[in-house]
């Protein structure tokens, strides 16, 4: 792993030398990769995306990582909350 600290948040290549997080937020450049996704545009309803949303869960084991992110507006953000993905509506997520 190669780790590369951004204020005071550090963020590492993982296995798949995809950026990946410690934390539970998309910050910085990982933030900027996952929103880019898409176009920026909402995955599930094609507004322009303002949120960073986790495609499987944080709270169910879903890492912050690239692989792991997608960007959403924040209607289709609080409505998915911690539910699993839908295929065809979230993007597949590469753990």
């Amino acid at each position: 792993y190669n780790f590369e600290v951004e204020g005071a948040h550090s963020y590492f290549a993982d296995e798949l030398g995809l950026w990946a997080h410690n934390g539970r937020l998309f910050r910085g450049l990982l933030r900027k990769n996952v929103m880019s996704k898409n176009g920026g545009f909402c995955v599930r309803c094609g507004a322009l995306a303002d949120q960073a949303d986790h495609i499987i869960s944080f709270c169910k084991g879903g890492p912050t990582k690239l692989g792991n992110g997608q960007p959403l507006c924040k209607k289709c953000n609080l409505k998915k909350g911690t539910s699993d993905p839908i295929p065809g509506f979230d993007l597949t997520p590469e753990l």
